[in-house]
C-alpha cells in the first residue's frame, strides 16, 4: 500500500514541476523552512493542494515554535509543507461594546478580544 500511495504522490509531484522537492521521513514527506521571506511559495503550495489541503497548527507559542502545516494525503503518505505561524497569521484585536441592561443596571463596558 505505501508503495502505491508513494507512487501516486510522486506522479502528482511530476505533474507539478514547479513544486519544491520534498524531504522524506517515515510516511510523511516534508517541505519545511518557510518563513516571512517566502510566504508566497507557501501560499503557492497550499493552492496547488487545492480541495485536498488540510491546514493544521503545531508547536508552542511560549517557545516561539508555532507552525502552520498544509497537508495533502496520498493514502497512507502525507505531503506536508510547514511555515512559521507568525509569518502567515496576523494577531488582530476586536473591540465590542456591551450594552447596558436596564433590568440589572449594568454599566456599559468595553470588551477587548485578541485572536489570530
Amino acid at each position: 500500500v505505501i508503495i502505491a500511495d508513494t507512487r501516486t504522490m510522486l506522479d502528482w509531484l511530476e505533474a507539478n514541476p514547479d513544486f519544491p522537492l520534498p524531504f522524506l521521513q517515515y510516511n510523511r514527506v516534508w517541505i519545511y523552512g518557510y518563513n516571512e521571506e517566502n510566504v508566497s511559495q507557501f501560499h503557492s503550495c497550499v493552492k496547488a493542494f487545492g480541495d485536498e489541503c488540510e491546514i493544521t497548527y503545531t508547536g508552542d507559542a511560549c517557545r516561539d515554535t508555532e507552525k502552520v502545516n498544509a497537508v495533502r494525503h496520498f493514502g497512507a503518505v502525507e505531503l506536508l509543507v510547514e511555515i512559521d505561524r507568525k509569518s502567515v497569521c496576523a494577531q488582530t484585536e476586536t473591540t465590542k461594546t456591551v450594552k447596558e441592561w436596564e433590568e440589572y443596571a449594568l454599566p456599559v463596558e468595553e470588551v477587548v478580544e485578541v485572536s489570530e
